[in-house]
Order: structure tokens, then sequence, then C-alpha cells
């Protein structure tokens, strides 16, 4: 059963769209937990092979590594669903952080590219490492496309809502502070 779910999770690097329509429809949480604590795992080790950190205290990093990016992919999802439902997208937000994990399955190969570009060179884990970078964004337009049924201009819209809300925000924030300096000298 867990070698068919790792299949399921491979075919994603090679056959993407059908793979995230059998995502949404058997909803495999626990195994994209599985793959998100592996996503990071493989993240902290290929970094220590690329920058020759040595950790002592590998367990902690991982830890904290853990923590800060559940909570970030958590909150991705919450405003990512919360976007996509007023764009009139129909999805699930235990879906949608489902498919936000599996996403992450390029990552697992950043491991093998750094041991590579070990002995290959530098150019060749920077290549290795920008390629997974845009698989995994890729990923992630085409899982969140398919979830809400949306256009590709709404998908975008989505995911770059959180940095458009803090740009109007700081925005705001900015006029309001320019306005407080200059009521002070009026």
């Amino acid at each position: 059963m867990l070698s068919q779910k790792f299949e399921t999770a491979l075919s994603l690097l090679d056959n993407p769209k059908e793979t995230i329509e059998l995502i949404i429809v058997e909803k495999p949480v626990f195994f994209s937990l599985l793959i998100f604590i592996l996503a990071n795992v493989s993240f902290l080790v290929s970094n220590s092979i690329v920058f020759h950190f040595s950790n002592t205290n590998f367990a902690l990093i991982l830890f904290f590594l853990l923590l800060s990016n559940f909570l970030i992919l958590a909150m991705a999802a919450a405003s990512y669903h919360f976007i996509a439902e007023i764009l009139k997208g129909k999805g699930n937000v235990i879906t949608l952080f489902s498919l936000l994990s599996f996403s992450l399955t390029p990552v697992l190969l950043m491991i093998p590219s750094a041991i590579i570009g070990k002995f290959a060179g530098t150019g060749l884990t920077c290549f290795a490492f920008t390629v997974i970078f845009f698989w995994t964004i890729y990923l992630l337009i085409l899982s969140i496309k398919i979830l809400y049924t949306i256009s590709i201009l709404k998908t975008l819209l989505v995911i770059f809502s959180p940095v458009i809300i803090v740009f109007i925000l700081s925005i705001i924030l900015l006029i309001i502070s320019i306005a407080g300096i200059i009521s002070i000298f009026i």
C-alpha cells in the first residue's frame, strides 16, 4: 500500500495532470504529510552537502524547519483557498493542502542533484536546483488550476494574492505614515 502511494508521488513527476486528478479523488492527507517531511529533510541535507554545513544539531534545525514550513504551508493553503473561493472556484482546503504538499515532490531530487553536483561542479547543482524550483512552481500552479477549475489568469492571481495584499497594505501604511508626519508639522 505504501509503495502504491510512492508510485503516485513519483507519477506526479512525469504525468502531473492525471496524478493531480487522482490525488483530488483519493485525498491522501497523511501521505502528503510524509512527502512534506521528506521534502524538508531533502532540502536540509542537500544544502548541507552543497554549502558544507556540519549540522551537529540536525534534529533541532529539522524540527524548526518543519514547524515553520508547516505553518507557512497551512497559511498558504488557507489564503489560496479563500482567494480561489472569491474567484468562484470550487474546491476543498484539505485537498489543497495535500496538493501543496505533493507539489514539493521534485524537492526529493535535491539530494541526488547535490551529490552529483559535488563531483560535476556547482554549475550543475545550481541548474538542477533552478529546474527543481520551477518544476515545483509549475506543480503548484497546475494543482490549484485543476482543483478549483479556474483559468490560468485566476490561478496566477490566487498564487500572487498574498504578495499583492501585502504590497497594497504597505502602500496604505506608507500613506498613513506620511499623512501622520505631515500633520505633526502643520
